[in-house]
């Protein structure tokens, strides 16, 4: 940026440049600023808005989805003998169950060692459970009691090796993975490295088959033993899926007299559904409420005032909402007849105990109230169901929010392009005024030289200095 002393004129022509230029620019940025503190606000109040409006989306998410809306409880009168859980899918209703046996997994023992390092042998495992290939374990020469253990665990085998202590010596265990009559432990010893596949020392002292038994069964493969509302019934686990639709139940102890098991629809579960909508409702309101409105008295108005896409959405939401829902084929056809009612300022009020009682008296009918149903092919929506589409039409990546936003967001970039168009053009202005102002300057100070050269002159001449006294020059 060129610049001037104004040693010439005499003149601060840095203060007078820079008056020149402000005088043109601040009208300039004056209205770019205002331009883009006008879209500011706006993307400022649609940001709200869409916020307010995902939140309302997500509380729908429960209440349009039918199998949140079955949500069942399921409680056991004696949880440490069995122990209960139901799906949505399950149907409310009671049940007892007696426990006889339990299911056990099948374990066989190993004779005593002296050290977990004492030697075992070597040669091959040949380990089955149940009806299931048998794996081959290759236990390497000089093997001891760790490394079988070891090898046998890192088989895949389906059994699990342990090193139980006994006093001061110990013993090797195999445990079966899964439990269950049928999946009992058979193991057969071949390539014995005293070349005795069949006796009880060696690698063979750890056989256990339909030939040898020289491994010790400590615990046999047992199917649990049950009866449920009298009927018999056995599992090979303890843990027992859907042993009625969308009911499991885990096997925890044997018991002398049978435990009471009931199923039951969470109304409290979907009451929390039905408050967390109103609440999102209600602040997406009074947010949408604050953001468009206009005090007369006083102007003073919220950041969308006058937005007729914003009073559009609100418009269609309370549509919905104020809406009778007579085709979904239940018995409540408005939010008034679950207790829901809509207050003068535009908000919703729960009555809590209609609500509850439309709940676990007539839940299907709730059901249908905010999901809808299907009937001979032509889907009918509820509320709920309604809402959501909605929603997804104003949220959606390519919904009227989003796309809105994205306009705000262009016309952002094209203020500051506008900005920083209007900044060459002050910079070259400042440089020009500046360069004229410079030539000025320097054209004074030769005046001023050639003047003062001039004087001297002048003064040089005889005579020149009498006539100037005297006033005669």
């Amino acid at each position: 940026m060129l610049t001037s002393t104004g040693l010439g004129s005499g003149l601060d022509i840095d203060s007078i440049v820079t008056a020149i230029v402000d005088a043109e620019r601040l009208p300039l940025m004056s209205r770019v600023a205002a331009r883009r503190a006008e879209v500011d606000t706006l993307v400022s109040g649609f940001g709200i808005l869409q916020t307010q409006m995902a939140s309302l989306r997500t509380s729908l998410a429960s209440l349009s989805d039918a199998s949140q809306l079955k949500a069942t409880q399921a409680s056991s009168a004696d949880a440490s003998a069995v122990s209960i859980t139901a799906s949505s899918s399950a149907q409310p209703g009671g049940y007892s169950m007696g426990i006889s046996a339990l299911a056990s997994a099948h374990s066989l023992v190993s004779g005593t060692f002296s050290a977990t390092t004492t030697t075992v042998g070597s040669g091959t495992l040949s380990i089955a459970v149940g009806s299931n290939a048998a794996t081959d374990v290759t236990i390497a020469a000089n093997a001891t009691v760790s490394d079988v253990r070891d090898a046998i665990n890192a088989s895949n085998s389906g059994v699990t090796a342990s090193i139980l202590k006994d006093g001061s010596s110990y013993r090797l265990m195999i445990n079966a993975d899964d439990t269950g009559a049928a999946n009992t432990i058979a193991v057969t010893v071949t390539n014995d490295s005293d070349s005795v596949n069949n006796d009880n020392a060696g690698l063979s002292q750890l056989a256990f088959n339909a030939n040898e038994s020289h491994l010790t069964q400590s615990r046999a493969a047992a199917d649990a033993a049950f009866t449920l509302n009298g009927l018999s019934l056995t599992s090979a686990t303890n843990d027992i899926k859907n042993i009625v639709d969308g009911v499991d139940v885990t096997l925890n102890a044997i018991t002398s007299t049978a435990v009471s098991l009931s199923i039951s629809r969470d109304s409290s579960k979907i009451t929390g559904f039905v408050e967390s909508f109103v609440s999102s409702y209600n602040t997406y309101m009074g947010s949408t409420k604050s953001l468009i409105k206009y005090d007369a008295k006083t102007g003073d108005a919220g950041s969308l005032q006058g937005d007729a896409m914003t009073r559009s959405m609100l418009s269609q939401v309370r549509g919905l909402i104020t809406g009778s829902y007579t085709n979904v084929g239940g018995n409540f056809d408005t939010l008034t007849d679950l207790g829901i009612t809509l207050q003068a300022d535009g908000s919703l009020k729960i009555d809590g105990a209609k609500l509850d009682t439309a709940i676990r008296t007539d839940l299907d009918s709730v059901e249908k109230f905010f999901v809808g149903q299907t009937v001979s092919g032509t889907t009918h929506k509820g509320l709920a169901s309604q809402l959501d589409d909605l929603m997804d039409g104003f949220l959606d990546t390519t919904g009227l929010l989003p796309e809105k936003l994205k306009a705000l967001d262009a016309r952002i970039v094209d203020i500051e392009k506008d900005r920083a168009v209007f900044d060459a053009r002050m910079l070259a202005l400042e440089e020009r005024t500046l360069r004229k102002f410079n030539a000025m300057d320097l054209l004074l100070g030769e005046i001023t030289t050639t003047g003062s050269m001039l004087q001297a002159q002048l003064d040089a001449l005889p005579g020149f200095a009498n006539l100037r006294q005297s006033g005669s020059r």
